[in-house]
C-alpha cells in the first residue's frame, strides 16, 4: 500500500521512521522506542516547555537517534509527551546517561517536574 501522500525518498537517518509510514518495517526491528509523559509543577509550565525543548536539538544529534520528539497536550499545557525512536536500547541508554543536555536538565527537573507519569521503553512488533 502507498503513503496516503508524496513522501520524498528518505536519505537522512534521522528520518528513517518514515518508512513506517508505508507499512513496512524492514530495517526497523531492532529499532528501540521510548514513550514518557512529564507533568510539570502548577505555575512552572512555561519554564518546564523551555527547558523540555532546549534538550530536543542536541538530543536529536545524539549517536543512534532516529526521531526525538516533545509534544504538549492540547487540552493539558502542563503534559509533555516525548517520543523517542532509537537505533538500540544502548544508544538510548547512552543518551540519557551521559549526554550533557540531559545531565544538565536532570540537574534542575526537581523545581519543575511535579511527576512522570509514564516511561515505556518499546520494541516495534509490526
Amino acid at each position: 500500500m502507498a503513503p496516503p501522500f508524496d513522501a520524498p525518498a528518505i536519505s537522512r537517518p534521522d528520518m528513517a521512521w518514515l518508512h513506517a509510514l508505508d507499512g513496512t518495517t524492514e530495517g526497523m526491528m531492532d529499532d528501540f522506542f521510548v514513550l514518557v509523559i512529564v507533568y510539570a509543577k502548577p505555575g512552572r509550565e512555561a519554564d518546564l516547555r523551555e527547558k523540555l525543548t532546549a534538550v530536543v536539538e542536541p538530543s536529536r544529534k545524539d549517536r543512534g537517534n532516529l526521531r526525538y520528539e516533545l509534544f504538549e497536550q492540547l487540552d493539558d499545557p502542563g503534559r509533555f509527551v516525548f517520543l523517542e525512536h532509537w537505533a538500540s536500547e544502548e544508544a538510548q541508554g547512552e543518551h540519557h546517561t551521559q549526554a550533557e543536555h540531559i545531565r544538565r536538565f536532570e540537574e534542575h527537573k526537581g523545581d519543575l517536574v511535579e511527576r512522570v507519569e509514564l516511561f515505556y521503553k518499546l520494541k516495534l512488533v509490526s
